[in-house]
């Protein structure tokens, strides 16, 4: 009787063992793949559809042998709180990747992407911002809100007005990620500007008589209303004329009218040049408040080496040709015979 209890209790012990031994293989095979993955390291292109959860994202996983244990997938998608967080789309993933590399991967939380935006030369606030939040990274309110914001830059302490930062975010192409705040974004085109204008460019403003800032607004002027790289200089030149004539004080650039309207009229109306605003320069002497746009090193150079001429007046066709007059009677002929 008693040779029965003791091989019952062997063989009870002998099971538990086994079962023990199971557990431990299958914990270390779902540690070991949720940590490390298999040890296949080929790729495969997986496409998660729309409107994905932990669970589809499981079960595509599975079927394509990246993963063992959805369910154990599906777990440590809760605990990290990213059921409703996945990207749909094409991805690559490394078959031997671990559970946690995969979630981080393909979740909002994580997941990092970059994108190139590129600011033309001549863009407005408003149009970067446009531009940035088309990108999906941020959104336009975010972008304005950060353009508000103070940022200590040598070259914008002087600036006061609203809009500081008109003309100062300088045109390139630049690489953003989805990790990259407004300000962030903000301050890699504030640093563009910075490399670009540097101290030949400041000595050079000085030399004429001006501020960097009162550069930047004249370069603005001669971006929006240059039509060529031939033609920078010689209307640089005009209103450097301009802004030590006596006779002719006032820039009169439509450029200037049509920022405040917030649209490129191609005809003014006279009522149109009669609106009060600091940036109105058929109402007001010399350069307007600030920049209406944002220049390239083109502009900036054109505006600090304008080409020596005596012309006060320029007047473009429908082609975009640009006709320089030195008198108001020449430029009266041209606009008739541009009018025919």
């Amino acid at each position: 009787m008693a040779n029965k209890k003791k091989t019952k209790s062997n063989i009870l012990s002998m099971t538990l063992a086994v079962i023990a031994v199971v557990l431990i293989a299958l914990a270390v095979s779902v540690m070991g793949d949720v940590l490390f993955g298999s040890l296949d390291t080929d790729s495969i292109k997986i496409n998660i559809a729309k409107n994905p959860d932990s669970s589809s994202v499981a079960s595509l996983l599975k079927e394509n042998d990246v993963i063992k244990y959805p369910f154990v997938f599906r777990m440590l998608s809760s605990l990290k709180g990213a059921d409703d967080r996945y990207y749909e789309g094409d991805f690559v993933i490394k078959k031997g990747t671990g559970y946690t590399a995969i979630i981080n991967g393909l979740t909002y939380r994580s997941s990092y992407k970059t994108t190139d935006i590129t600011i033309k030369e001549g863009a407005t606030l408003k149009e970067i911002a446009s531009v940035v939040a088309k990108t999906g990274y941020v959104s336009e309110e975010e972008f304005n809100k950060a353009l508000d914001k103070s940022y200590d830059y040598d070259f914008l302490k002087s600036v006061k007005r609203d809009n500081a930062l008109e003309g100062y975010l300088f045109p390139d192409t630049y690489n953003i990620s989805n990790q990259m705040s407004a300000e962030q974004i903000i301050k890699l085109m504030l640093n563009r500007f910075d490399e670009v204008v540097g101290d030949e460019y400041e000595a050079a403003a000085k030399k004429l008589g001006y501020s960097i800032d009162e550069i930047v607004t004249l370069a603005s002027v001669i971006e929006a209303e240059a039509g060529s790289d031939n033609d920078r200089a010689l209307v640089s030149s005009v209103f450097h004329n301009r802004l030590k004539s006596k006779t002719y004080p006032y820039l009169e650039s439509c450029a200037t009218v049509q920022y405040i309207l917030g649209e490129r009229k191609a005809i003014l109306s006279k009522s149109d040049t009669k609106i009060k605003s600091p940036y109105n320069t058929y109402i007001n002497k010399g350069l307007p408040i600030g920049p209406i746009c944002s220049p390239g090193k083109a502009s900036i150079e054109a505006a600090l080496y304008p080409a020596d001429t005596d012309y006060y007046f320029f007047q473009s066709d429908e082609n975009g040709k640009i006709y320089y007059a030195k008198t108001l009677s020449e430029h009266e002929k041209i606009r008739v015979q541009i009018q025919k």
